[in-house]
């Protein structure tokens, strides 16, 4: 999606079963090379971070995550106490470069 001023999202939603601290990691992935040319981190060069909402039992934490020091694969963004239900992660098209992706968001049960 052509980045914005914020107002749009995509949203990933996941359900827990048992509730207790969970490790949040965001996918940061290659864009198929024939379809693009290049790889999505260099994609997203002129754009520095990403913006997003993660929901938790405390609120919302807003989370900025550093483009250029993201590596391919799953990326942590923090750990955050969770209720069982419905866990919650947005990323927002705020950015000041083309374009923002959005792959994958997991959620990891610290035992």
């Amino acid at each position: 999606k052509r980045a914005s001023d914020g107002r749009s999202m995509v949203s990933w939603r996941s359900e827990i079963e048992r509730g207790g601290d969970y490790e949040i990691y965001f996918y940061c992935g290659v864009v198929d090379e024939s379809r693009w040319g290049m790889r999505r981190r260099e994609r997203w060069r002129d754009n520095s971070q990403l913006n997003l909402h993660v929901y938790h039992d405390e609120g919302v934490e807003a989370v900025q995550l550093d483009l250029d020091q993201m590596e391919e694969g799953w990326n942590y963004v923090g750990t955050y106490e969770l209720s069982s239900g419905t866990a919650h992660v947005e990323l927002t098209d705020r950015g000041k470069g083309r374009t923002v992706f959005a792959d994958a968001v997991k959620w990891v049960e610290r035992l």
